[in-house]
C-alpha cells in the first residue's frame, strides 16, 4: 500500500548517492553522463553553475528535476492508457482483469490491473500495478545474486585462517558491504526501469499512427495496443528459482569442508581389506593348493 513512498525514497537515496559520488567541480561530464542512464534526464544547470553551487543546492535541483521527469513519465501512460480503458467500460461495459503492455525499453510487461478499479482511479491503480511489478522482478534479481554472492564470500573466507585472522570477522565486514552495494543496486535498476516506462505499442502500429491522418489522430484509442482480457491469479511459484549454488556438481563437497570448523583436519578414512591368508593356509580358491603355491606365489 505504501509503494509509491518506497519509490520517492529510493528515488532520494539514489540522487543523493550519485551527488556524493561526483561532488568535484571536474567531475560535471560524468554527473550528466550518469543521470542521463540512471534517470534519462538532462542535467538541470550548466558546467559553470555547477563549479559554484553548493552540495545542497545540486542535490535539491537534481532531485526536483528527476521528481518532474517522473511524474511527466506516469501521466504519460495513464494518457495513452485511459482512452482505451474509458472506451472499454463506457461503450462495452468491460469487467474484470486485463493486461496492459508496459516496456521500460528492454522488457515488456503484461501488467493486469481491474478495468473498473483503473476506470474509476482514472489510471492510478494501473501506475500501481507497473511499480509493484517492476519492484518485485528487480528485488527478485538482485536478492539471488547477493546470496551466490554471500555464497562466494563464505567459501572465500575459509583462507583467512591461514593468515591468523578470523574468518567470522571478514565475513561481518565483507558481508556487510555486499548488502550495501545490493540495495544500491536494487535502487539503480528499480529507478532507471520505472523513468523509462511507457505503454508498448508494436513497431508497425506506431508507424500508422505517425502517418495517419489528423481525423485519425483524434482518435487515440484505434492506436493503441488492444486490450486482452488476464488469466485468472496465480500465487507465485518461487519453487523453480535457486539463489544457491546446490545444483552445481561438487557444490556438496565443497559446502562440508567449507562448514568444518577452522584447524579441523578432514579425517582420512582407514582402507579396509578383507581377512589375511597365511602362507601355508589353503588358498581361497579352491584348487586345494597351499596359498603360497597358488595365488599366493608372487605376493
Amino acid at each position: 500500500e505504501r509503494i509509491g513512498i518506497d519509490i520517492n525514497n529510493m528515488l532520494y537515496d539514489t540522487v543523493e548517492n550519485i551527488v556524493n559520488t561526483y561532488d568535484s567541480p571536474a567531475d560535471y561530464a560524468d554527473l550528466s553522463l550518469e543521470l542521463l542512464k540512471v534517470f534519462a534526464v538532462e542535467t538541470p544547470f550548466t558546467e559553470e553553475e555547477f563549479r559554484s553551487m553548493p552540495k545542497n543546492e545540486v542535490f535539491d535541483r537534481i532531485h526536483a528535476s528527476v521528481n518532474e521527469a517522473f511524474r511527466r513519465k506516469s501521466d504519460r501512460i495513464i494518457e495513452i492508457a485511459m482512452p482505451v480503458i474509458s472506451e472499454w467500460v463506457e461503450k462495452r461495459d468491460a469487467k474484470g482483469r486485463i493486461l496492459v503492455p508496459i516496456t521500460d525499453g528492454k522488457r515488456v510487461f503484461n501488467i493486469p490491473a481491474d478495468i473498473t478499479e483503473t476506470y474509476n482511479s482514472k489510471g492510478k491503480a494501473l501506475l500501481k500495478e507497473w511499480h509493484k511489478a517492476i519492484m518485485l522482478v528487480t528485488i527478485d534479481e538482485v536478492w539471488k545474486e547477493h546470496l551466490r554472492e554471500l555464497d562466494q564470500l563464505r567459501q572465500s573466507v575459509q583462507n583467512a585462517s591461514y593468515e591468523q585472522k578470523d574468518p567470522l570477522v571478514i565475513y561481518k565486514v565483507e558481508s556487510f558491504h555486499l548488502f550495501e552495494n545490493a540495495m544500491n543496486t536494487l535502487n539503480v535498476k528499480a529507478v532507471s526501469a520505472l523513468m523509462r516506462g511507457q505503454i508498448f505499442i508494436p513497431q508497425q502500429r506506431a508507424e500508422d499512427a505517425r502517418l495517419s491522418s489528423e481525423q485519425d489522430r483524434q482518435q487515440p484509442a484505434q492506436r493503441q495496443p488492444e486490450v486482452k482480457e488476464a488469466m485468472p491469479d496465480r500465487p507465485n511459484d518461487y519453487s523453480r528459482y535457486h539463489a544457491s549454488r546446490e545444483q552445481y556438481p561438487g557444490s556438496s563437497a565443497q559446502r562440508q569442508a567449507a562448514s568444518a570448523p577452522q584447524g579441523e583436519q578432514q579425517r582420512t578414512q582407514p582402507i579396509i581389506n578383507g581377512p589375511k591368508v597365511g602362507r601355508n593356509d589353503p588358498c581361497p580358491c579352491g584348487s586345494g593348493k597351499k596359498f603360497k603355491n597358488c595365488h599366493g606365489r608372487n605376493a
